[in-house]
């Protein structure tokens, strides 16, 4: 009786966990057998994630357009002029410092620039200018945009929807694109999408911009790493384990910028009154590593992870360090969760029913904590993460029974005297 109890608990906690992250997170359906529910969930999760070791950024730099706080960038986020003109500079700033790549996190419509928001039109074709010249020496990879996306009732981009229309750029061998769209489920690290490019052709796999990224920086990486190629061809998603981000290495465009020795025009003067972050990293650290720019805005593209809320610059990097470094598993099927969840349970029910009482909670606990250390051995070392909701589900209502059988055994003693 009690283990089909269990099997019916723990099916309708399936059935209802998705729907309930949707409305607490704002996302749209994905798979049936994701932990996302419970907040003792996502504290598994964050161990899980980090565990054994804190994760610290190997390869890349992030340089962040703060436009509320940077003299050199306010006003850029509501004039894409403005932001065109400003990359058109930063570009050959950065690139001076030898990175290995650069990864810029920000789409460029082809109808972007007009005259209402700045007499100066020629912010777009020293944009382009900068990329061809940039990307002929150091590989280049800017943001593509989805153009009208919607999402199936897996959470997936439709293959009906195509690129924004985005500015040309003069061919340069070592320019590309990549997807900016993240997963809708944010613990998972988006490896691109099956869309038409113009939405006439047949849809075509396009790699999103942390693969491509990653590619670009490691030609290799796919002969490396079979798992990677297997998933990219099965069109999955795998999860990540996550940077901490106070951890990644930031830098401010501002610092960069003013001191590039070619800065001229309205940067020039802004640069004279720019008062330096103290940056305690010289430039120079920029060498060898990837260095993807992203903006910096009050309310604008904040995700809520189980890490916190985190920028969706931080997360392109987090996506790109793990793809690098190997840092990525496949959720377990659901058949497994339930089984694993169930010997647990079955195991939780053996230790509850030992006497005397204090040597039952100590086999509770000593079980709970060597089943934490199992799972989490399992994604360490296995790449596959098995959610402990089944297993929660089981521990709750096995207690909540306990209770009730401590409850009901005070009243009979009661009506026994």
């Amino acid at each position: 009786m009690s283990a089909l109890f269990f099997v019916l608990a723990t099916g309708l906690v399936f059935e209802l966990e998705e729907k309930i992250g949707d409305i607490l997170d704002g996302a749209a359906p994905r798979s049936a057998f994701s932990a996302r529910v419970f907040d003792i969930s996502r504290a598994y999760e964050y161990l899980v994630t980090g565990w054994p070791r804190h994760q610290v950024p190997r390869y890349t730099v992030l340089v962040e357009l703060d436009t509320k706080n940077d003299v050199t960038a306010v006003g850029l986020a509501s004039n894409i002029c403005l932001q065109r003109a400003y990359l058109a500079q930063l570009l050959p700033a950065i690139s001076e410092q030898h990175p290995a790549t650069i990864v810029i996190d920000k789409s460029f419509a082809e109808e972007g620039c007009i005259r209402e928001q700045s007499p100066d039109l020629h912010s777009t074709q020293d944009l382009q200018e900068a990329i061809a010249h940039v990307s002929s020496k150091i590989p280049v990879v800017v943001g593509l945009k989805i153009e009208g996306s919607t999402l199936n009732a897996e959470g997936f981009i439709t293959p009906s929807s195509s690129l924004q229309r985005a500015v040309q750029f003069p061919f340069a061998p070592l320019q590309s694109g990549g997807i900016m769209s993240l997963d809708v489920d944010n613990r998972r690290i988006a490896l691109g999408w099956d869309i038409s490019r113009n939405g006439l052709d047949p849809p075509q796999h396009v790699n999103s911009l942390a693969l491509q990224a990653a590619l670009v920086y490691d030609e290799k990486l796919l002969d490396k790493y079979d798992r990677l190629r297997d998933l990219i061809v099965g069109r999955e998603s795998p999860f990540m384990s996550f940077i901490d981000p106070s951890k990644l290495i930031r830098f401010n465009s501002g610092d960069l910028i003013c001191e590039w020795p070619k800065v001229h025009g309205d940067l020039k003067i802004l640069c004279q009154k720019y008062a330096s972050s103290q940056q305690t990293l010289h430039s120079n650290y920029l060498r060898g590593r990837i260095v993807l720019i992203g903006e910096v805005t009050e309310k604008l593209d904040i995700h809520r992870t189980i890490i916190g809320d985190v920028r969706g610059a931080a997360l392109q990097v987090n996506a790109i360090e793990a793809i690098l470094d190997e840092r990525y598993f496949l959720p377990a099927s659901g058949t497994i969760n339930l089984l694993v969840g169930f010997i647990f349970y079955l195991l939780l029910e053996i230790s509850l029913r030992t006497v005397p009482v204090w040597l039952s909670i100590v086999r509770t606990v000593i079980l709970t904590v060597g089943t934490f250390f199992i799972l989490a051995f399992s994604v360490r070392y296995f790449a596959y993460y098995i959610s402990p909701a089944a297993g929660l589900v089981g521990m709750a209502f096995r207690l909540l029974a306990a209770f009730a059988e401590i409850l009901y055994s005070i009243g009979t003693s009661h009506e026994k005297h």
